[in-house]
């Protein structure tokens, strides 16, 4: 007993706020937290007089949702956190047992780590209010569009070539402001801390394999070829399905973009030591050696040249540049102007344990198509 008393002798000198107090009966069983002491830091910080709360329930001087709750918190000293919204300043309470039935209860301050949750709470309705608001007029348009679509097939107009014409125009444009949409969305959600990342383990030969084989198509029609060579035939590692997609198509709608007719974009992934290694490369229009510095910069476009030839925000290779580092990887690019451009991604060649690959099993391919018409959409004939 005499180190119990030592202890709260020597409480008194710190400079965390705390209550004293007892947990006692009432005539009819029931159990109640009564206030016996405080130190000068709580009465400071709450702007209090002791002899207010002295002899008081703890709960007419807390703000609970859960009385009960704290009794068995005190009880068990197990932590509880609570906020006082008159101060603006969160608390976990730290019940301490000093004797029988006496505890001590230190008031350790949360208020950064409550706001930060608020913060990321009001960041998360923000950008899901933001993408309904600006993804759903363009959605009523596709629609619209498909059914006027459909019902000049049907109706069969001899101006239908003409017509066709200006709804694909209609089309694509939309597409285009979607990718506008997407990009600014996640650049700012990127920029706010607050994007997710969700690893898988995936062959991601066969997953990279995939895209390049839907993109084969869209680059014939621009009388491009694309051609997927690997040196691993199978390599399952860890790694967010979707970003690696949205890296990969990203990469190779800039290809296309800038490829001359006739042009040639090889993609060719190989393990090297502790990484796998994916290399994107075209004979193109090149980039600049001065540009090369700034070309993952966010806003940033190479020059008005290549504005000309294919349209584009500056957000894209900003976005691909920080889906890699999400992976822990990285991302290098080498060119010549009139010679073309190579982009090398380096992934950590790892798994995680907590998933196995044979969980997923996704019908990959019927998902390009949408992401390659949206990725591409800044790609004119």
């Amino acid at each position: 007993m005499k180190s119990k008393v030592l202890e709260m002798d020597m409480v008194e000198y710190l400079p965390i706020p705390y209550i004293f107090g007892e947990l006692e009966k009432s005539i009819g069983g029931i159990e109640f937290f009564l206030i016996k002491g405080t130190n000068n830091v709580y009465t400071d910080k709450f702007n209090i007089e002791e002899s207010e709360i002295i002899d008081k329930d703890i709960s007419e001087v807390l703000e609970l949702n859960n009385y009960e709750e704290l009794l068995k918190c005190i009880k068990e000293e197990k932590i509880k956190k609570i906020e006082f919204r008159e101060f603006n300043v969160g608390y976990e309470l730290m019940p301490r047992k000093v004797s029988e039935s006496e505890y001590i209860i230190w008031f350790i301050d949360i208020t950064k780590e409550l706001n930060y949750e608020e913060s990321n709470k009001i960041k998360s309705e923000f950008f899901a209010n933001l993408s309904h608001e600006l993804r759903t007029p363009l959605n009523l348009i596709f629609s619209s569009l498909q059914i006027l679509e459909l019902k000049i097939k049907k109706i069969n107009l001899k101006e239908e070539k003409s017509i066709s014409k200006y709804l694909n125009m209609a089309n694509q444009n939309t597409y285009r402001l979607l990718k506008l949409v997407n990009n600014i969305i996640d650049s700012n959600k990127i920029t706010s801390g607050y994007f997710d990342y969700s690893p898988q383990n995936y062959d991601i030969i066969n997953f990279i394999e995939g895209i390049c084989q839907s993109v084969v198509d869209f680059a014939k029609q621009k009388n491009i070829d694309v051609i997927f060579d690997t040196y691993v035939e199978e390599k399952v590692v860890c790694f967010d399905l979707d970003k690696m997609e949205r890296i990969i198509l990203n990469i190779l709608s800039n290809a296309i973009k800038f490829s001359k007719d006739g042009g040639l974009i090889k993609i060719d992934i190989r393990e090297n030591n502790d990484n796998i290694e994916i290399k994107i490369s075209d004979n193109g229009i090149g980039i600049p050696k001065n540009k090369l510095n700034s070309i993952f910069d966010r806003f940033k476009q190479v020059d008005g040249n290549t504005i000309r030839k294919g349209e584009g925000s500056g957000i894209g290779l900003y976005l691909v540049k920080c889906l890699v580092d999400m992976h822990g990887g990285s991302i290098f690019v080498d060119s010549e102007v009139g010679i073309g451009t190579i982009f090398n991604i380096q992934i950590p060649n790892k798994i995680i344990d907590e998933c196995e690959c044979n969980i997923i099993e996704k019908n990959l391919q019927s998902s390009y198509i949408e992401k390659i018409k949206v990725e591409f959409s800044d790609i004119y004939a």
